[in-house]
């Protein structure tokens, strides 16, 4: 308390001070508050989705994202140039090649889950079956004919589970389901996407390493080199470990796939 006084009226200097710590305090509080509803904070603190209540399209499952845009509009393309030739044979029959469409890098789950290009997803296939692949790219139709009822499409690298002799699925790491990467691609409804999963190479069958490299960074203006290990994978068995712990709940509900 001496800290806080001349000693020659304590009873006011110390008064003022602490009414000075609590006029902060009030006002840090009220900033804290206006903080706490943050739409950023809330989904990061708590996992509170706010936009799974809007009603704006763009937010809604099914809808596509981060499309291709020149000088503030949506560039147009023809179907064929945008997706694999034979998976529109095959699953956009009444869609012919050269039909305009608007081509996207992203598309919204079930979940209310922002996929990216490359990402691992959970989808249905034509028949309802659960399966694995991996996000390719999504086009719009613009001008859909009578017998196209679906304008948005997505186009998926499937998956496939590794199983063993007797048909059983096999694990590796931690009880981690593997998956190996096939070739077969397949367009699906965009509506189908479920979750957004997360795939790591499996290392153990593989040839991965790490590998002596030089990393160059600036230092008091100047390019300096030093030597670092980088990790190198080896695609060549082309299987990967489904995240179990990525998924947290909904890994029961992903399970049920196998």
């Amino acid at each position: 308390m001496n800290l806080s006084t001349n000693r020659q009226a304590c009873s006011r200097d110390i008064g003022k001070l602490y009414a000075k710590h609590q006029i902060l305090k009030k006002c840090a509080s009220s900033q804290l508050q206006c903080l706490a509803k943050n739409a950023k904070l809330l989904k990061f603190m708590y996992q509170d989705n706010v936009r799974e209540q809007s009603e704006k399209e763009i937010y809604q499952p099914g809808s596509l994202r981060l499309g291709q845009y020149k000088k503030g509009h949506l560039q147009k393309f023809d179907v064929g140039s945008c997706l694999n030739t034979s998976a529109i044979e095959n699953d956009m029959k009444s869609v012919a090649r050269s039909s305009k469409c608007n081509y996207f890098k992203g598309c919204i789950s079930k979940q209310h889950e922002l996929v990216r290009m490359g990402q691992a997803i959970t989808y249905k296939d034509g028949e309802g079956q659960d399966c694995f692949g991996e996000f390719d790219g999504a086009v719009k139709l613009l001008n859909p004919s009578s017998e196209t009822s679906h304008v948005n499409w997505i186009q998926v690298k499937q998956y496939a589970c590794h199983e063993d002799e007797n048909g059983q699925v096999q694990s590796g790491r931690f009880d981690s389901p593997l998956l190996k990467k096939t070739d077969n691609i397949v367009i699906i409804k965009s509506s189908e996407v479920c979750h957004k999963v997360n795939i790591v190479h499996n290392c153990i069958n593989g040839h991965c390493k790490f590998e002596d490299a030089h990393h160059t960074f600036v230092e008091e203006r100047e390019g300096v080199v030093r030597d670092a290990l980088i990790y190198k994978h080896d695609f060549a068995n082309n299987t990967y470990l489904l995240n179990r712990f990525y998924l947290g709940n909904d890994f029961e509900a992903v399970l049920q796939t196998f």
